[in-house]
């Protein structure tokens, strides 16, 4: 069985998706997929990645590779980000 899943990188990890026109990409998984497995697929690094949500919340780095990806579910991630 598969999930239709949306993965959006923000920031500089866009540059992860630039083969895929930018922002967010749609994608076609294998139920039991994880964050972590879409992290690897595009190659972002989990050193430049600060934070994944899915649908919203928050997701502890340990859940990266933990959390089961549902159908029609958003994956957003952030690089860390400083200012002042």
């Amino acid at each position: 069985m598969v999930v239709q899943v949306t993965f959006k990188c923000f920031a500089t990890l866009r540059r992860y998706l630039a083969a895929h026109g930018g922002k967010e990409v749609s994608l076609t998984l294998e139920e039991g997929s994880t964050p972590n497995q879409v992290l690897q697929r595009f190659g972002v690094p989990a050193g430049e990645t600060h934070l994944v949500l899915v649908n919203g919340v928050h997701l502890d780095t340990p859940q990266w590779g933990q959390r089961c990806l549902q159908n029609g579910d958003v994956l957003s991630v952030w690089p860390p980000i400083a200012g002042g």
